[in-house]
């Protein structure tokens, strides 16, 4: 009798997860841990001796830094989502509006020199922070309405400078995941053998999830500086399991739609305009290691490039398991997964340093970002990632001898791609509208030397 409302919340509580699988890598994560490494697209950041937030690439050229610096800095990311309905005609509801939205993401390095070539590092940052938020009358409001993430990252690290050409770091990250998702109710949740299809009609009728988790994992890396101009860095950085925490909360706005829920459940809602419940999620994400390689071309250009790897292929399927002491396992049942199938994926950056004088620093750079979703089959509203081109520049000016103010900024351009979702019972085929989709990024900060 409710299996059609078992599937749909069931595959919305996954779907909250997947929102979550993007805070390392592509998907809406933005990477944005040095404000003057944005300028080049954080090419060579894994090899960057010089700026503070190079840590969390890879933890040993902290080694390098004869003083202490500290990095201090915001990114205020901007993010355009439209979408193309190709078949809206057959579903009633619009096409999303602006999926987008602004946040605040800041940062803080530090990098401490004991001497005898030992340093300490220490980073907080945010990971991630991105929203879509669709219009709650559109055609897919069943799948996604709100999806917001939220990741802080602490990492303290150790760095030992074994000669002139060689360091190793190691350090723990201690990271902190929050999210929300609000989705609609569905329209037809049971198909009654003698009424016919019923379902919600108040477009306020809403599932919202929210959960957190707090994880630990670690990170390790090696710098080899061949010769005065060349240097080679190698990070790494562990994989996660977060154990999300979800509160279920299920709202019924009209008197029609609670006495759906009160049908549905068996009359355990007891016409109440709220169904709370619990769930469990257990979310697996992936390794990453990252090659930076920096060459100081003379004394006023640096070239910079990376290549990063990410184990996304640990993310087969996720599976959400509801407390079976709950009403609301009544709709949901007592545990649903969903195939993900995501692939490892790659980012590439190249960029540019160019020191015009003693005062001023400009740089810029190009990044290729690949999504880790394989098809449109396993791309959803709540994350419609697909492959993105970066185009970044950005410069520093050093204040004083001991104050530098640094500013970069991004803009990152959505290539095709499209997703085909279940909604009413029938597959609705979503188009990325790369024109009019993308993300801006700008970044302020301000570097410390003493």
């Amino acid at each position: 009798m409710k299996g059609m409302m078992k599937k749909w919340l069931g595959a919305g509580a996954v779907a909250l997860a997947l929102s979550c699988a993007s805070v390392q890598g592509a998907g809406f994560a933005i990477i944005e841990q040095s404000t003057p490494g944005l300028g080049r697209g954080l090419a060579g950041m894994a090899a960057d001796v010089k700026e503070a937030g190079a840590i969390y690439f890879n933890p040993a050229v902290g080694a390098f830094h004869e003083k202490d610096t500290l990095a201090l800095g915001t990114s205020f990311l901007h993010v355009n989502a439209h979408l193309d309905i190709a078949n809206n005609s057959e579903l009633q509801g619009n096409n999303g509006g602006e999926g987008g939205g602004w946040e605040r993401i800041p940062h803080l390095y530090w990098v401490h020199p004991f001497g005898d070539g030992l340093s300490l590092g220490i980073g907080v940052s945010g990971t991630s922070g991105t929203s879509t938020a669709w219009d709650r009358h559109w055609v897919g409001r069943e799948t996604a309405i709100l999806t917001s993430l939220a990741v802080m990252n602490f990492s303290p690290s150790l760095s030992y400078k074994i000669n002139d050409e060689w360091s190793v770091g190691a350090g723990i990250n201690i990271e902190q995941a929050r999210v929300t998702m609000t989705m609609g109710l569905p329209k037809v949740a049971y198909v009654h053998p003698l009424v016919g299809p019923l379902g919600f009609t108040s477009s306020r009728s809403q599932l919202k999830l929210k959960g957190d988790s707090i994880q630990v994992g670690f990170t390790a890396g090696v710098l080899y500086q061949p010769t005065k101009s060349t240097r080679i860095g190698l990070g790494y950085r562990s994989p996660m399991t977060h154990e999300l925490d979800l509160d279920a909360d299920m709202r019924f706005a009209s008197e029609h739609d609670r006495q759906i829920a009160s049908m549905l459940t068996g009359g355990k809602t007891g016409g109440k305009a709220h169904l709370k419940g619990d769930a469990d999620c257990d979310l697996k994400l992936p390794r990453t290691v990252e090659l930076g390689i920096q060459h100081d071309v003379n004394e006023r250009w640096t070239v910079n490039g990376t290549v990063a790897w990410s184990q996304h292929s640990c993310m087969d399927k996720l599976k959400v398991e509801f407390d079976k002491n709950d009403p609301i396992v009544a709709l949901s049942g007592t545990s649903k997964s969903i195939a993900m199938k995501w692939r490892d994926n790659w980012r590439f950056a190249l960029g540019a340093d160019y020191r015009y004088n003693e005062k001023w620093t400009f740089r810029f750079g190009t990044v290729y970002d690949q999504t880790p979703i394989k098809s449109a089959n396993y791309r959803y509203a709540t994350l419609p990632d697909v492959n993105r081109v970066w185009l970044t520049c950005g410069f520093s000016y050093a204040i004083n001898e001991t104050c530098t103010l640094d500013f970069g900024y991004v803009h990152i351009f959505f290539l095709d791609g499209d997703m085909v979702n279940d909604v009413e019972g029938k597959k609705l085929r979503i188009n990325i509208d790369s024109k009019t989709s993308g993300c801006d990024i700008i970044s302020t900060g301000l570097t410390f030397r003493f």
